[in-house]
């Protein structure tokens, strides 16, 4: 990354590699493809700004890089259809266990979705348009997959997130993200990743995670946007974990931390410091 980084002259790259630490972005970073916005960013702005901005940045170059523009059967699209029909498939790939998703006129009987399916009212030129972006891979077999794993999980999330937003039934879609199994109240595994995300947009969402499995707020998406007063509660039960630890989980709730770390976490950092002073 560090030799890529500096082929390309971008500029302080000890800092950016920095930053790239500190928002967790290395699954990205070791990508060239991912790597190239990761640089245009930090070329353009000097500064990433928060993990989720990135990870936008990242979807928005790759859905308005529309390379089959000049074929005759393909179709332009505006950035904002383009993010409703990713942020469809990417809730239906999740939804299915699946990862392949099939272009309009596969006969392919493998495990997979048909875009055609899930994107009814397009048009099929437009859907293969689609599935030619950058966001997705290069189409195999009459199959594409997405590119990143963490891309289609905030993709999702912010599917969940526009159906809530547009005054969907909240406890029908609840009841896909929790449920019980032997009396006890759990996350669906399959949309644990994802509620990570959703969890930053859903304060409703948050509490219900939270009750079942106070952790979940540190498992991914990105924690340090959430409110100040949410992650001094946050910090406060990691500190306390780790003054209290038995099992040798010191180093992942070190890395738990740094998922909240901002400067305006410095007074309560002080505060857990002075009051676990003699605590190595």
């Amino acid at each position: 990354v560090n030799s890529y980084c500096e082929a390309r002259d971008a500029r302080g790259v000890d800092i950016l590699l920095e930053e790239i630490e500190r928002l967790n972005l290395w699954t990205l970073a070791e990508r060239p493809f991912d790597l190239e916005n990761i640089i245009d960013k930090w070329q353009e702005a000097g500064v990433l700004d928060s993990r989720i901005e990135l990870l936008r940045h990242n979807i928005k170059s790759k859905l308005t890089e529309q390379h089959s523009v000049d074929r005759a059967d393909s179709q332009y699209l505006v950035l904002e259809q383009a993010l409703n029909g990713a942020r469809k498939l990417a809730a239906a790939v999740i939804l299915t266990d699946t990862t392949g998703i099939f272009i309009p006129g596969s006969r392919a009987s493998l495990k997979g979705i048909h875009a055609s399916e899930v994107l009814s009212d397009w048009a099929p030129k437009a859907i293969r348009s689609l599935l030619e972006l950058g966001i997705f891979n290069d189409i195999i077999y009459d199959t594409v997959r997405f590119r990143h794993r963490e891309i289609r999980e905030l993709l999702a999330a912010e599917w969940f997130d526009s159906l809530l937003q547009s005054g969907a039934d909240r406890s029908s879609i609840a009841a896909l993200f929790f449920r019980e199994q032997y009396g006890e109240k759990i996350i669906t595994p399959r949309l644990r990743s994802v509620l990570s995300w959703l969890i930053l947009f859903d304060d409703s969402f948050y509490q219900q995670a939270i009750s079942i499995a106070p952790g979940i707020a540190l498992e991914g998406g990105d924690p340090a946007i959430l409110p100040l007063p949410t992650r001094e509660r946050l910090l406060e039960r990691v500190v306390l974990e780790i003054a209290t630890n038995k099992d040798g989980r010191g180093p992942r709730e070190n890395s738990a931390i740094a998922r909240i770390a901002r400067e305006d976490l410095s007074l309560k950092t002080v505060e857990l410091v002075k009051e676990y002073f003699d605590n190595d």
